[in-house]
């Protein structure tokens, strides 16, 4: 489910200026008894990466315009809250081989 978290976006930020980080950060994170503690940090599009895209949030146009030395669109960064999605994959036999 997409939302709009406060805290989340605090702990972004955070990530961000601590780090120094330009580009996509993918950050996985967990909630145990209302507190969100980081797992992992991925320096790169993550696997989730498709949700956002699918929700809106067009981070690659920003990636290029900042790239540029340009100000993105804000709206390259936005997404729309409260979209339920999922990922489902299957092997698919693509041939039989020889």
């Amino acid at each position: 489910i997409t939302v709009n978290d406060p805290t989340i976006e605090l702990i972004a930020e955070k990530l961000a200026l601590a780090i120094e980080h330009q580009g996509c950060l993918d950050v996985d994170l967990i909630e145990h008894d209302g507190t969100l503690y980081v797992l992992d940090l991925n320096l790169r599009f993550g696997g989730s990466h498709m949700f956002s895209l699918e929700a809106g949030a067009q981070v690659p146009h920003a990636i290029v315009a900042w790239r540029l030395g340009r100000r993105p669109d804000p709206n390259y960064l936005k997404h729309i809250p409260g979209l339920i999605l999922s990922r489902h994959g299957r092997a698919s036999i693509v041939s039989k081989g020889v």
